[in-house]
């Protein structure tokens, strides 16, 4: 089940890496467009009249970079251009929207449209009960009937090596002109959805104050419900995605100044991992000690042992449920050593596993 977990690291561009192997096909070198290197500023290339969503619209995975340039104007010729593998921003004349196009071997493998200032689309009351009527293998119009309009495309992607498309649609609401909740959903070729992902901005209103104690003493592996009885709130961003055999949810939590974040990450409802990814000293003063002392430490030594002979309690970065066995807890602490050192220990069930387990940064 934790390997689901890799969905939440695919970034959209991944999609783009091609295999080696695949046979080289036919191609038109930029090289061969003229006057490239004189046109001074060429994303303005014809006005920037050519940078449209009408025109993103004919973006197809395949398209040569000659082609596309055609479309949207000639691009700016640099080294990575030279050797076919390289990505362009287009922006129209008032900046208002853009499209990055991606190539390899001078073929486009994906294109998203950027909408700047959320003002390109009309806005869609979507709700998060319409998200969970969603289910992966559904077709366009299905999913345009639960949500009651049609959506638009944002990314379009080669799926694998011939180029068969996928793409990716988005319904948003808005508020005060920004994207308020957001569900998307991306299809294959044959327009059946292979996962939706719905980004929910309607909880961030302001937090209660998060101590540190609190977040420590909050348990890996329990469900929504458990980790709002804890807080006293859920927290923040709620963001969330699912496919035919996984759901992924995380919820963010940001004090009103955003200087501490904290994240909970769950997998088919339970907590998989909890973590720091931004804090102040009014969150967590993270401790000194000293090397000498670091340098005892060693493997099958407890939490308890390691904090005596430290002097200090470390700071619990992340905690998460092992990939390894799911009844395991594993907790990543911090100290800070003498003069800009650092020391990082990986607890797993209460005790240091193995030697690999100590990072010293002394």
């Amino acid at each position: 089940m934790f390997k689901r977990y890799t969905v939440l690291l695919i970034a959209a561009g991944l999609f783009a890496v091609l295999s080696a192997g695949c046979e080289p096909k036919e191609t038109v070198s930029p090289r061969e467009t003229a006057a490239i290197a004189e046109t001074p500023d060429i994303r303005d290339y014809g006005g920037g009249q050519e940078v449209s969503y009408e025109n993103f619209l004919k973006l197809v995975p395949g398209m040569t970079s000659d082609e596309v340039s055609e479309l949207l104007g000639l691009y700016e010729m640099g080294e990575s251009a030279e050797t076919g593998d390289f990505s362009y921003n287009y922006q129209s004349g008032l900046a208002n929207v853009g499209i990055s196009v991606s190539f390899s071997d001078y073929r486009m493998v994906s294109a998203s449209f950027m909408d700047f200032l959320d003002m390109a689309f009309e806005p869609v009351g979507v709700t998060s009960e319409q998200f969970d009527l969603l289910e992966p293998g559904m077709s366009y119009d299905e999913i345009k009937g639960i949500i009651g309009a049609e959506g638009n495309l944002e990314f379009i992607y080669a799926a694998d090596a011939d180029f068969n498309p996928n793409y990716k649609y988005v319904w948003a609401s808005q508020n005060n002109g920004f994207n308020y909740r957001r569900i998307s959903a991306t299809l294959d070729g044959g327009m059946d959805a292979v996962f939706f992902t719905q980004d929910d901005l309607t909880m961030c209103e302001e937090n209660a104050w998060l101590d540190y104690s609190l977040y420590r003493d909050i348990e890996v592996g329990i469900g929504f419900g458990q980790l709002e009885d804890s807080l006293g709130f859920m927290p923040g961003r709620h963001y969330s995605e699912k496919g035919a055999d996984y759901s992924t949810d995380v919820y963010l939590y940001e004090d009103s100044s955003y200087a501490n974040q904290i994240e909970f990450i769950f997998i088919d409802g339970a907590m998989y991992k909890k973590n720091v990814l931004r804090y102040t000293d009014e969150f967590f003063e993270i401790r000194t000690v000293s090397g000498e002392a670091a340098d005892i430490i060693g493997a099958k030594m407890t939490e308890g042992e390691v904090t005596e002979l430290l002097g200090a309690e470390g700071f619990l970065v992340s905690g998460y449920v092992s990939a390894n066995s799911r009844e395991s807890r594993v907790g990543t602490y911090n100290w800070n050593v003498g003069d800009g050192g650092y020391l990082q220990i990986l607890f797993t069930d209460g005790a240091i596993f193995n030697e690999g387990s100590i990072v010293r940064g002394y």
